[in-house]
């Protein structure tokens, strides 16, 4: 009887991981697909152009907004989020569970993700949705007075600031408070990591990289010797690489270049791409590898992006519904930007992004060599939790 119980207690646990396993899976694929459409919205806008920005800080101000909305407001995110035949529960679940793989444990990397919401004074919000944000988010809440613009701001591009290593300063402008604020939510997000096998920095001139349109700018370069690197040949048109960092635990992490081919063309093929990444046959070969460095800040708007893939009502004063937040008045999202910082040299990669919405009242073989001279695509990619911390494009490493 003994062995019997302990035998059907196995089975249980066994199979209670594999469909826990497989949700994560599902949820981290989709992800995926939502950080594709991301980039590619981001990228149509600004050809010719450097982009930087971090999905998963998107994913995260997003699912605090979403777990205080309802009706058409609650579809049209979760639409956006390719996250349409998920519960309620098992979303906030699943969100909290991505965050806790991406920071689950030092090793040998420093990777901070944290969420908070500044509340307006006395502004009456319902506890179950504070409780939730606390629970999934791990969302500390701050009260602040946003009559005084001023102080508010301060209050909150100071905890960026904190949280960032001080490498994203400013997120919130004082002028972007009124009287109608009620609340902020705010995500940072913060990558450092060094190589496992280091670049060294080529002392001698700068070297050709040749831009989009046709010309040439000199900009210093870093290259690796014969060193293993991952590599997958998407149908020809682009290849990525994948440069590991160094890791004292099994979750490793990548910087990942994304080389066109002659056929390469920037398309909607980024969400393919991206939601196949967990399960891509990647290559082992020896490469002699040659890039530039680089040094990027940016800043998104996110509200138009979510707006052209159909999150339309959250922005609407007269559409939205938050009930979920507070029943008092009619909430909506004035504005959603994200700043984001990345530094890539022979060393490693210093990383860094802060979002910030605000919702308002209403009122092997043969070494290979391969050189990196022309416009890429970059990403921050954590294997484990199969997460992008980030996502970009370099169309001219002079251009900050």
């Amino acid at each position: 009887m003994k062995l019997l119980i302990c035998s059907l207690l196995l089975l249980v646990i066994a199979t209670g991981y594999c469909q826990n396993r497989r949700w994560i899976n599902h949820f981290t694929d989709n992800q995926n697909t939502f950080s594709g459409s991301l980039y590619w919205a981001i990228s149509k806008e600004k050809p010719n152009k450097n982009v930087l920005f971090s999905p998963i800080s998107v994913s995260q101000t997003l699912g605090m907004v979403l777990a205080g909305a309802m009706g058409n407001t609650y579809d049209e995110i979760t639409r956006a989020l390719q996250m349409t035949d998920l519960t309620p529960s098992r979303i906030h679940t699943l969100m909290r569970k991505t965050r806790n793989n991406v920071v689950m444990r030092p090793n040998g990397q420093t990777v901070k993700l944290a969420n908070s919401v500044f509340i307006g004074s006395n502004y009456p919000v319902v506890q179950q949705y504070i409780d939730l944000l606390r629970q999934n988010y791990k969302s500390s809440v701050f009260p602040v007075n946003f009559h005084n613009s001023n102080a508010a701001a301060n209050m909150i591009n100071e905890w960026v600031s904190n949280m960032t290593e001080d490498k994203i300063r400013e997120l919130v402008d004082p002028s972007s408070i009124t009287a109608f604020t009620r609340m902020i939510l705010v995500n940072a997000v913060y990558f450092q990591a060094d190589w496992a096998i280091s670049f060294r920095r080529i002392p001698t001139n700068k070297q050709n990289f040749f831009l989009s349109n046709g010309t040439t700018v000199q900009v210093p370069f870093m290259v690796r010797w014969e060193a293993v690197v991952k590599s997958y040949n998407y149908r020809d048109k682009i290849e990525f690489f994948f440069i590991r960092y160094k890791t004292t635990s099994n979750q490793n992490t990548y910087f990942v270049v994304g080389l066109p081919g002659d056929n390469y063309s920037e398309s909607k093929e980024a969400q393919q791409i991206l939601s196949r990444f967990r399960t891509i046959n990647k290559m082992f070969r020896i490469t002699h590898f040659k890039m530039p460095l680089i040094e990027l800040s940016h800043k998104t708007d996110v509200k138009e992006v979510l707006q052209t893939l159909g999150v339309v009502d959250l922005f609407d004063s007269g559409a939205s519904n938050l009930t979920g937040i507070s029943t008092v008045e009619q909430l909506y999202v004035s504005e959603f930007t994200q700043k984001a910082y990345i530094n890539v040299n022979e060393n490693g990669t210093v990383a860094a992004a802060a979002s910030a919405a605000t919702v308002q009242g209403r009122s092997l073989s043969i070494p290979r060599q391969v050189t990196v001279d022309r416009p890429f695509f970059i990403g921050v990619y954590q294997e484990k939790s199969n997460s992008f911390l980030f996502l970009g494009k370099v169309e001219n490493p002079l251009e900050n």
